[in-house]
């Protein structure tokens, strides 16, 4: 009977056929990988097992998104655990942990240093507003075999579904349009050409390659320049997952933007199969960075974009994208970067701070907007927070706050005051610009959010007056070029023939490259005042709209501090939701004509849009009621006469209605199978419904109090309502 032969180390771990050939065994020697083929002494002796348990698995803190067995997605392998973690990454730590305290512990004997000085009121926080390096290398998690294998498995996987040389073709179309990542678009060109197919033998190379890289910490050094950085994840020997994860996110979000790409799809279950397929993969390499435990900035970056890219397929009321927005509010938090973040030597160079600053704004505005949205509690409390946006505008030192800029009680944060209205007037329309806006525009509805909350408050009503005062001053001391002035798109659409050189997107500097000082000298023709009826651009069409919405939603958001009940709304309140209905409506109305430049079409009209028509559907049954002489007082049963009903365009308004639903019902927004169609058909019915009812009633004539659907600005006081309120 033949003797049984050992397999080599790397056919054994791959649990594939060995020949026992040696030195080198025929399937080591095909792979050009001699130097492995290596054999155990005693193959088939158990190896004893450790008394002493490992410190620590760790599993990936993403689940792959699941998706129908019939899409090519659901082949794909999903993430396995790593070896065990010699030193965990313990990110950053706070002033109430024992590593701030030992900071303070003076380490040269007992004599104090300075920063060392238990007199000192400030502790000193350890170097943790930059990337983490973790531990040093040879603690570092290393992923393990069975890991490597399914990286492998996923690039083999990948390349047999879809061509990359037509998904990069898809990206680069889709970028030429002007849109782009939110947060990554600095180096989506880089991971584009980054990217590149491998041979059929060198997957399980290239996923090796992969993992090696992203284990390294990145360097955010103050030497460190924009290219300097990119290149520590772009190129053929520095790509990582984070690499191949933000290219496919691009790849997922193009698909919602460029209906057709017939070398790709040409329908829409076409479409939709390799929308999902890319957000899989996306999830795919993300789990594998997850899984190494070296956060940084990239991995920050790709888990935002990770997570608008979810909600956009899973849709806004999944609970998918709302665990991922977590996910990313804990990076934040463990990355430090709800504290201050530097900018003066040697802490981090300024393209970076701005990078940082622009993704703690995103997710502190996303998390405020998603918490309204949903109904649900906010997940970052400012109270812990150092409050900071990018477009960092360095105010003169010797101004003196205004009025408008004055900081609350007790705020002695003096760069805060000088900087929390400041603009660059020549500031130009870029994804960062929204950000910013968003920013101080969820801050306002923080407060907001805290009001609602505590209504019975003695001092309530004057903290509200306190918000709307400061949401008219954050407008007005926006640049001109910002401000929509009135509630309509159409004044600012031009054709080709009467285009003016006007900003866009994709012609905008590279801020990312641009230092402190460079910034603040952008010349003042690239940012010039559009003047109504010259602008050109969608992106810049998207982005005054935007820009527009958000300022009347926290108006909108304040009037809710003064109403006793939804049925009930007053005149501010239904002004304001006919300014919100009538914009949201141009919106859609001119959808081929806008650029994502922060928000999407669907969030814009169910964010908005859905509880402006809300507001004024009520004001009209309110106003019928009132014109019918009664109505039933719900505490004592009885017929009383109503309260004057407030002013109601009601003709205006329901022409609006009437544009919405038939845009609706047409699939404008959302088509059967796609996630936010049942939230989109809920809506429509009801007003369908509503509009119906009018109609036998024989309404929809009548200005009800001859409203002109006013242009919402600062110049309102509502003292009128309030007295009511």
């Amino acid at each position: 009977m033949a003797s049984r032969q050992a397999a080599c180390d790397p056919c054994r771990t791959s649990k594939l056929a060995c020949d026992h050939s040696r030195p080198v065994c025929t399937r080591c020697q095909a792979r050009g990988r001699p130097s492995d083929c290596t054999y155990r002494a005693t193959p088939f002796k158990r190896r004893r097992q450790s008394s002493r348990p490992p410190l620590e698995t760790h599993t990936s803190t993403h689940s792959a998104h699941t998706h129908a067995s019939s899409s090519p997605a659901s082949r794909l392998p999903s993430a396995a655990p790593t070896g065990p973690s010699p030193y965990p990454n313990p990110g950053y730590q706070g002033f109430s942990s024992h590593a701030t305290l030992f900071n303070h512990i003076p380490t040269d004997g007992l004599e104090e240093t300075p920063a060392a000085s238990p007199t000192s009121t400030s502790p000193s926080r350890p170097g943790r507003t930059h990337s983490l390096p973790g531990p040093p290398p040879g603690l570092r998690r290393t992923p393990s075999a069975d890991l490597v294998r399914r990286g492998a498995d996923t690039l083999a996987q990948l390349f047999s579904v879809y061509n990359l040389d037509t998904l990069k073709s898809l990206v680069s179309f889709w970028l030429e349009k002007g849109i782009s990542l939110f947060l990554a678009e600095p180096i989506v060109p880089a991971c584009l050409d980054t990217v590149r197919r491998p041979s059929a033998q060198q997957h399980q190379h290239l996923s090796e390659l992969l993992f090696a890289t992203t284990a390294r910490p990145l360097d955010s050094s103050q030497a460190t320049d924009a290219q300097t950085f990119a290149h520590q994840f772009t190129g053929e020997h520095h790509t990582r997952w984070e690499t191949w994860a933000i290219f496919f996110t691009a790849v997922g979000r193009a698909t919602f933007d460029i209906p057709f790409f017939p070398p790709l799809y040409k329908d829409s279950a076409g479409q939709m199969a390799l929308r999902k397929f890319a957000t899989l993969i996306s999830d795919q390499c993300l789990d594998y960075c997850l899984a190494l435990d070296c956060l940084n900035d990239l991995q920050l970056v790709l888990q935002v974009e990770n997570c608008i890219l979810h909600s956009n397929v899973d849709g806004d009321q999944s609970y998918d994208a709302w665990r991922r927005l977590g996910d990313c509010i804990a990076s934040l938090y463990a990355l430090g970067y709800h504290q201050k973040i530097e900018t003066r030597l040697p802490e981090v160079p300024f393209f970076l701070a701005e990078f940082r600053r622009s993704a703690f704004a995103h997710i502190y505005s996303a998390d405020k907007n998603v918490a309204i949205f949903l109904g649900r509690p906010p997940r970052i409390s400012r109270r812990f927070c150092h409050f900071q946006s990018p477009l960092f505008f360095e105010a003169n030192e010797n101004d003196a706050p205004s009025v408008a800029t004055a900081p609350a009680e007790g705020d002695d944060d003096i760069e805060a005051i000088r900087t929390w209205f400041s603009w660059d007037p020549n500031t130009p329309i870029i994804y960062r610009s929204e950000c910013r806006w968003a920013a101080m525009c969820a801050a306002l509805k923080e407060e907001i959010l805290e009001l609602l909350n505590d209504r019975r408050a003695p001092d309530c009503l004057q903290r509200a007056r306190a918000v709307q005062a400061r949401a008219e001053a954050q407008w007005a001391a926006l640049p001109p070029h910002f401000k929509l002035q009135s509630n309509s798109l159409k004044h600012h659409v031009t054709t080709m023939a009467s285009a003016t050189t006007t900003p866009t997107a994709s012609a905008t500097p590279d801020p990312f490259s641009l230092t402190a000082a460079q910034h603040s000298a952008t010349p003042a023709a690239m940012t010039a005042v559009v003047p109504v009826g010259r602008t050109t651009s969608a992106f810049e069409r998207d982005f005054l709209a935007s820009v527009r919405l958000n300022y009347l939603h926290v108006l909108f958001l304040q009037r809710l501090v003064f109403m006793n009940s939804f049925a009930e709304p007053d005149a501010r309140m239904v002004e304001l939701s006919e300014a919100i209905l009538e914009l949201v409506v141009d919106v859609v109305l001119m959808r081929d004509r806008l650029a994502n430049s922060g928000t999407n079409l669907s969030w814009k009209v169910t964010y908005y849009g859905l509880p402006a028509v809300g507001i004024l559907l009520l004001a009209i049954v309110r106003r019928h009621k009132t014109t019918s002489g009664s109505i039933l007082n719900s505490h004592s049963g009885q017929a009383t006469a109503p309260t004057a009903a407030p002013p109601v365009n009601q003709s205006k308004v329901l022409r609006h209605l009437i544009v919405l639903v038939a845009e609706l019902e047409t699939g404008t927004l959302a088509k059967p199978d796609e996630p936010n169609y049942g939230l989109v058909s809920t809506a429509t019915e009801t007003i369908q419904g509503f509009l119906n009812s009018v109609q036998l009633m024989g309404g929809g004539g009548g200005g009800g109090g001859g409203s002109k659907g006013p242009a919402v600005g600062p110049s309102y006081t509502g003292e009128a309502s309030e007295a009511t309120g």
